[in-house]
């Protein structure tokens, strides 16, 4: 009976996007972007700003993760971006965990993401990856409004990832962060915050895959993960969590409809209408 329900909500929402927007199909936002669940506080999909063209444009495209399931893919020039409070919420809480699995297809690597302020000057919060030697060093970004120029919280060098598909998860404290890597703990580094909560401009833009028209570094690759957590504990989870489709209250999966269910139809139906 769920999955059925299921179905028809699935279709009900694609039919609807095609609608409003016939060069249009959203993938992986088949949920809300943010939800609750017993505890874990809230999730929040940033990929919930993606949208991929039936025809596949010259910046965006259907990938294939590692698991074989549908990945959000972008080129160069690809432009995505989002009022911040659409998939965010209005201040980052004192500690968080942001999840990411990823493949870069160029060793100059890029923002995967990025909360910019109104002028587009300042990274307030984001992901870069960037070369580093024979190797990848993997920021995390966090800019007080009252910091200038774009700050770096944490940074790690790990192995170069051209072209092959790794998960990571940032666990952020008070005091320290933790880099998780392909779900096993990388390393921990020291902080020291100018305030415990960060507060958006209200006004502030979220880029996908850039950091705005003024600082760029577009990251070119595929990537079928990208979420922040309430819980900083989350980042310890990854590889149990890749899928976490119900708000808090709602029925549980049953057991004939399993998450791999739930996006080989989603691929299928993207497919099938492409």
């Amino acid at each position: 009976m769920i999955f059925r329900l299921l179905v028809v909500v699935l279709l009900q929402s694609i039919q609807q996007e095609w609608k409003e927007n016939s060069a249009f199909l959203v993938v992986s936002q088949t949920f809300p972007p943010s939800f609750g669940y017993p505890g874990f506080g809230k999730e929040y999909d940033l990929l919930g700003a993606l949208k991929i063209t039936f025809q596949e444009s010259k910046t965006q495209y259907i990938a294939t993760s590692e698991d074989g399931f549908p990945a959000f893919g972008l080129k160069a020039g690809s432009d995505v971006k989002s009022p911040y409070r659409l998939f965010l919420p209005e201040k980052l809480f004192p500690e968080f965990s942001i999840l990411a699995r990823v493949q870069p297809t160029t060793r100059r690597g890029g923002y995967l993401f990025a909360v910019v302020n109104p002028l587009d000057t300042v990274v307030q919060l984001g992901i870069k990856l960037s070369p580093a030697g024979p190797g990848t060093n993997i920021s995390l970004i966090y800019t007080h409004p009252s910091q200038f120029p774009t700050q770096v919280l944490a940074e790690f060098i790990t192995e170069k990832f051209v072209h092959n598909w790794f998960k990571f998860a940032f666990q952020v404290f008070s005091d320290n962060v933790t880099l998780y890597l392909n779900c096993k703990k990388f390393g921990s580094v020291n902080i020291k915050r100018e305030r415990p909560q960060l507060v958006f401009d209200s006004a502030s833009t979220l880029y996908i895959g850039q950091a705005g028209p003024i600082i760029k570094d577009p990251f070119e690759g595929a990537m079928d993960q990208l979420k922040l957590y309430e819980d900083a504990a989350m980042a310890t989870t990854q590889c149990e969590t890749d899928f976490q489709g119900f708000a808090s209250g709602e029925d549980p999966l049953p057991e004939d409809l399993d998450s791999n269910n739930v996006s080989r139809f989603n691929f299928s139906l993207a497919k099938h209408l492409s």
